[in-house]
């Protein structure tokens, strides 16, 4: 098993919707080779490096606060639910 479903990217809203890691992540076809992860994406927005990559789809902000400058403080990056209740 991958470690995109791993980390539930794969039962996440953004797959259903046809979002991948290379949205993010871009190609990082050197990360996609290593079975054991031990090569990092060619890119990894951290902190308010990601609420743009949210904003490209969600341009209008969060749809249930309309947050904008942050995701993470409800969202994981990856698998979309809130942190406060893992």
């Amino acid at each position: 098993m991958s470690h995109q479903y791993r980390l539930g990217v794969g039962v996440s809203a953004h797959s259903t919707k046809g979002v991948s890691c290379i949205k993010c992540h871009g190609p990082s076809a050197e990360h996609v080779a290593n079975e054991k992860n031990e090569v990092p994406p060619g890119r990894l927005p951290r902190g308010e490096q990601i609420a743009p990559f949210c904003r490209s789809c969600h341009s209008a902000g969060c749809p249930k606060t309309a947050a904008r400058a942050s995701c993470k403080g409800c969202h994981h990056v990856h698998a979309l639910v809130d942190p406060r209740k893992e």
